[in-house]
């Protein structure tokens, strides 16, 4: 594995946590909702979703990240959050229907993780080397963030959650969506690079039939959750993490971008898959410019970048480029949901 010389500066900018990676962080989810809101402002789509959710998307956008705090424990379901980010959903009414969704979503999918079912509705993993997304490719299936976001979408046009995934209520979805949208967004949330032990690249769709266990266990690297960049953070974790001086507002700059985004053009039922394509090809770029060394005792692929620096400016760039058109695009999304007459 190459190595190089970086700056002290340099070496603080890739400082970032090593906790499991929520998917932009709070700041993000809560930017893309901002400006949504701002788009939407009084229109149908804007007052049908206060009227529903009872606040902004700019809150909303938080709340599946929030769930995450729901533990099972040998006497029953239990929240123990008590994340800043989550304070205004931490109140009898909030904290209930987050156990509900939780409690509902827990062992209803195919190998259920320890910490619930509903954590793998935030996303696909889809071989880098796809030019799309397709449930015929590995790393997709019935409880996607895709499949996630078409329940959601069914259940606001009055139509039943497609099973495993279970919706209770319009108010339930449209959490869902406010978030999931920026999931989608996020390109290490759907697009994924699969090595081998030598931190070589492999294919898991091809050569086919080949064994999908062995491919989870050996070469999986779990949307760069399995990706250590410089020793210590994860892959994952630095996409997701946004500068904190970009704020939390749909600032008039961030607004005028969103605005410029041009509409999808697509049926409802085709956006999901559409723009969760557009992010694995994004995802190809996102690897770009990365060295993987051996797999150590922990499972883990250590990475360095061959240039720090354009590796951080790329990382920024495509960072505000999607959180802009993630919160254009929720706002899209519920026009279509609801148009105005």
């Amino acid at each position: 594995m190459r190595a190089f010389a970086v700056s002290a500066m340099m070496i603080a900018a890739w400082s970032l946590p090593t906790v499991p990676a929520l998917a932009w962080d709070d700041q993000g989810h809560e930017l893309i909702g901002a400006i949504a809101d701002a788009m939407l402002g009084n229109s149908k789509a804007g007052l049908q979703a206060r009227q529903i959710l009872g606040y902004g998307l700019n809150s909303a956008a938080k709340w599946p990240d929030c769930v995450r705090g729901v533990r099972k424990e040998s006497s029953g379901f239990k929240y123990d959050g008590e994340a800043p980010a989550c304070s205004e959903f931490e109140n009898p009414a909030e904290v209930a229907r987050m156990i509900d969704y939780a409690r509902r979503n827990w062992s209803n999918c195919r190998q259920p993780p320890t910490d619930g079912c509903h954590t793998k509705y935030h996303f696909a993993d889809v071989a880098m080397q796809r030019n799309g997304y397709s449930r015929s490719f590995f790393g997709t299936g019935n409880d996607d963030i895709v499949s996630a976001l078409q329940s959601a979408l069914l259940v606001l046009q009055f139509q039943p959650a497609e099973p495993p995934i279970s919706i209770r209520d319009k108010k339930e979805a449209l959490l869902m969506i406010a978030h999931f949208v920026g999931d989608l967004h996020q390109p290490l949330h759907v697009g994924a690079v699969y090595l081998r032990s030598d931190g070589s690249l492999t294919d898991p769709d091809t050569p086919p039939n080949q064994n999908p266990a062995t491919i989870e266990k050996n070469n999986a690297t779990r949307g760069g959750n399995d990706i250590l960049i410089e020793g210590s953070s994860s892959l994952h974790a630095m996409w997701d993490n946004v500068p904190h001086d970009w704020g939390r507002n749909a600032t008039p700059e961030l607004l005028a971008k969103a605005k410029a985004v041009p509409l999808s053009k697509a049926q409802v039922d085709m956006l999901a898959a559409l723009w969760a394509g557009e992010s694995v090809r994004l995802s190809n770029d996102a690897f770009k410019g990365l060295t993987f060394g051996n797999r150590n005792d922990q499972g883990k692929w250590p990475a360095t970048a061959d240039n720090a620096f354009l590796y951080r400016t790329k990382l920024e760039n495509m960072q505000r480029q999607q959180i802009v058109k993630g919160g254009a695009r929720l706002a899209e999304l519920l026009r279509e949901i609801w148009p105005e007459e």
